[in-house]
Order: C-alpha cells, then sequence, then structure tokens
C-alpha cells in the first residue's frame, strides 16, 4: 500500500502527476466528459498551480468548485472507471488502518493528435544530414535514465508486459514498476543503444538552434521545443550501422518498444527523489515519445520524436553552459555489442572514470548491472562472458601461463583476467572483481581513426599477484 502519510492530506487524495498542462486542458475540452468532471479536473489543474504541489485533497477541490465533497467524490469514481484516473489505496494517517485512495491521472487516458506528415519548416532544417558514415559517434544519456535501464529484459525472447523490479543507487533499494503500453512489451537493454543514438541526435539539433538563437534567427522558446524531427538514417548512420531494410526493420521494433515502456518509481530514498526531482511516486518516467514515424515532404522517412521536460533542459544546459553532468557519455561500442550482459555491462561502466579502479564482489556487480537476475544466474552469464574474452598472460620466459581457475562444477569462475568493449576484469580470489576502463577512444577528424589513451596503472595478475593461487 502506498504510504502517503508525509502528505498530511485527507482522502481522497487526487493528482495530475508529471501531465501537461496543455494535455489537461485537451482532456478537459474533449466531449468525453460530464460538466462535473470537467469541474473536477479544472479545479485540480488551478489548486495544483496556487498550491505549488502535485497533490490536493478532495476537499480542497469541493472548496474551489464550491460544491459537495460527495460531488467530488462521484465525479473521481466516474472518471476511473473511464480509465481516466487510476485509483489505489494508500496509507494517509499514521496508525489506523482505514482505507483511503488515491486518484492518479492515467496519462495514457490524454487525448494525442497525430499528424500523417511531417511538414514544418523547422523540420526540414533539422533533417540536413547530422551526421558523417564513417563517424564513431558517442551516445548519450540523462542520468536517471541511466540508473533505470538495467530493469528492461535481457532476453530477446522476453514477452514481459509488466513487472516490478528493485534497482540499488548508493546501496539504498530503489523499488520501480516497469510497464509497456498498447501491445508492446517491455524493452530490452539492447534497445537503449538507439535511445542514446537519439538523445545525442536531439542534442546536436539543438545546439544548431542554439546557435541560430544567439544569431537572432529565432526565439528561445523554438529553441525548447520538445519535438525533433530525426532522419531515420541518420540514426542508423551514427550507430555506425548499415541502412538497410533488415536494419530499418530492427530499428523501428525497438523504437516503439522503447516508446511504450514507462518506469514509475514505487518507493525510494528521499535523496534520490530530491536529486532527481521525483515530485511523487507512480510518476512516469519515459525514454521518449514517438509521435509520427513517416516521410516528410522532402521525401526522405523520419521520426518525429518528443523529450520530456527534464531531457529538453538537460540538453539545453549542455549547449547553454558545456555542462554535461546532466547527460552521461556512452561508449559507442555499445552499438554493436550482440551480448545483453556485455552491452550493460559497457553501458553501465561508461560512468567509470577513466583509468580507476572499481571494487565489487558477485552480488554487488549484479545489483547494479543486472539486479533482477538470480545470483546464480549472474555468476554463470559473467563467467562464460569472462572466458570468451580472456586475456592471454606470459611470463618473463615467455611461456603462457593459465591464470583461470573454475570451481568444481567447471560453471563459475574464480579467478581470471578479461577484457573487452575497453573494459578490464580480474576475479584473483572467486569473490572479489576489479573493474576498470582501460582505454577512452575519441573521434578522431584526421585519417577517419579511432585513436585510444592508455592507462599505466593497470589491473593484471602481476597487479593482483597477492591474490592469485599458484597451481
Amino acid at each position: 500500500m502506498l504510504d502517503l502519510t508525509f502528505l498530511n492530506l485527507t482522502p481522497p487524495i487526487v493528482t495530475l502527476s508529471d501531465a501537461a498542462t496543455v494535455d489537461v486542458v485537451n482532456l478537459i475540452n474533449s466531449d468525453d466528459l460530464k460538466p462535473s468532471e470537467k469541474n473536477v479536473l479544472q479545479s485540480l489543474l488551478e489548486v495544483s498551480k496556487a498550491k505549488e504541489r502535485a497533490y490536493c485533497s478532495g476537499a480542497e477541490l469541493s472548496a474551489f468548485i464550491g460544491s459537495s465533497a460527495e460531488t467530488v467524490r462521484k465525479a473521481l469514481i466516474s472518471m476511473s472507471q473511464k480509465q481516466i484516473f487510476e485509483k489505489m489505496e494508500c496509507k494517509t494517517k499514521p496508525g489506523t488502518r482505514r482505507k483511503a485512495f488515491l486518484y492518479r491521472l492515467n496519462k495514457s487516458a490524454l487525448p494525442t493528435v497525430k499528424s500523417t506528415s511531417i511538414q514544418s519548416v523547422n523540420s526540414i532544417e533539422e533533417l540536413k544530414s547530422l551526421v558523417n558514415p564513417s563517424d564513431e559517434m558517442f551516445g548519450k544519456v540523462e542520468v536517471l535514465i541511466f540508473k533505470l535501464a538495467v530493469c528492461l529484459e535481457h532476453s530477446h525472447k522476453s514477452d514481459t508486459s509488466s513487472k516490478k523490479a528493485i534497482i540499488y543507487i548508493d546501496d539504498e533499494p530503489v523499488n520501480v514498476l516497469v510497464e509497456s503500453s498498447g501491445n508492446n512489451v517491455i524493452a530490452k537493454v539492447r534497445d537503449m543503444r538507439y535511445y542514446v543514438a537519439i538523445l545525442r541526435l536531439c542534442l546536436d539539433a539543438m545546439k544548431r538552434r542554439y546557435a541560430q538563437y544567439l544569431d537572432g534567427s529565432i526565439e528561445l522558446a523554438t529553441v525548447l521545443k520538445p519535438e525533433f524531427v530525426i532522419a531515420e538514417t541518420d540514426i542508423l548512420r551514427s550507430m555506425n550501422l548499415d541502412t538497410g531494410t533488415t536494419s530499418r526493420k530492427h530499428a523501428h521494433n525497438a523504437m516503439m518498444r522503447l516508446d511504450a515502456t514507462t518506469y514509475k518509481v514505487l518507493s525510494a530514498p528521499k535523496a534520490f527523489m530530491d536529486e532527481f526531482k521525483i515530485k511523487e511516486y507512480f510518476a512516469k518516467v519515459s525514454h521518449f515519445d514517438v509521435r509520427n514515424y513517416a516521410k516528410t515532404i522532402d521525401d526522405r522517412v523520419a521520426y518525429q520524436i518528443e523529450l520530456s521536460n527534464s531531457q529538453i533542459q538537460s540538453l539545453f544546459e549542455e549547449c547553454k553552459n558545456q555542462d554535461s553532468s546532466l547527460l552521461l557519455q556512452v561508449d559507442h561500442r555499445i552499438y554493436n555489442e550482440r551480448n545483453p550482459l556485455a552491452f550493460i555491462f559497457t553501458f553501465f561502466s561508461s560512468s567509470m572514470k577513466l583509468g580507476s579502479i572499481n571494487r565489487y564482489t558477485f552480488q554487488s556487480l549484479k545489483d547494479n548491472i543486472a539486479p533482477n537476475m538470480q545470483l546464480r544466474e549472474f555468476k554463470i552469464q559473467l563467467s562464460a562472458l569472462l572466458f570468451k574474452h580472456r586475456l592471454e598472460q606470459r611470463d618473463d620466459s615467455g611461456n603462457k601461463i593459465d591464470y583461470i581457475e573454475w570451481t568444481a562444477d567447471k560453471k563459475v569462475i574464480k579467478i581470471i583476467n578479461a577484457k573487452f568493449n575497453g573494459i578490464e576484469v580480474s576475479i584473483p580470489d572467486g569473490e572479489t572483481i576489479f573493474v576498470q576502463r582501460d582505454t577512452n577512444y575519441e573521434r578522431m577528424t584526421m585519417n577517419k581513426r579511432i585513436s585510444s589513451r592508455r592507462i599505466n596503472n593497470r589491473i593484471s595478475p602481476q597487479s593482483q599477484a597477492a591474490y592469485v593461487s599458484k597451481n
């Protein structure tokens, strides 16, 4: 049961969540609501603004309208039956078992208008080629999405449409509900490669907008528009993928899964809620909204993408202040990584400081990259991954040395040194796992080559000699 005792409000409690004002106004103006229901929605919109908080009590709404509490209650029940509001049990007073209810606006019930073609002047400008086919582009990810993405599905065969998951932030549990809308399934972890490519392309488009704003060509409001039109070929080329029919089909399926998948924070430490400015539990966090997928008037296939206000603000801050603290840079090698565990490992390690040695146990590493996988299964899959990418070691005489040791059943590795996607992993004692980002690949403008910057203080069998058994 949701604990809302901290609000100190009398039930029923009502919230619009993070729904945009324009969407609520469109709902109020629709023909699907009774006058009493429209009055309740309008009062909820006004009271929320006036009190500058996400939650309101039924009594506050009835006082604003000038009607009885029973009228408000009946209107809320009616709208929950129409699935305009989600009705949830909650606790509003400590030490009482009396049943109370939270009515939360269901954003999927908001009216949406999707055009059949993309024809605006700004769209055509943004569709000019953003990338060179030979470029290796680092992706971008918003920090909150970076934390939540580990909840996604690892198996490409999964048909899950809703699940509860636990992630760990600073070793504190955060309970998350992951859901997909419509007939879609929850996105796969490897689908995130399209998200990081999209966010990077949107950043490039906003940089161009911001440059036009500084020149006086456009207004600030145009810079902050949440809609972007990105050519399908630009998405694939930025990921160094081919633009054939099969690649387009895979990309489109992934885009639709990402569009349909949302996260809801069910419970979390206050520090987490404050850091990411999440005002209420059950607030939806989305990757992006695909508003349209069609040909433009210049006959190019494109996606019309809409980002959230927080994403737009993160992009704008990076353009204005070169402040990259709100967006993380993601290693471009995830684009071609097929193993889901290797993918999420590479994705996660992108946040590590170059050259630093990070220490984990099997449990703590699992909590960071695959929190919903059974520990035994995680050990087996990680062992298989590291064995595939094991490092060959030689002694001073040039003779090959085997630093690999397995458990008795030959399924879990106890000692190994491995490297993949620029990540060095060392398990010296069967329990401790050292992880280090070994190289930082940077895109070169000359000769179209990728260069790497080496680390002097590397983890290796020699650096962990005290832990390695000498058979």
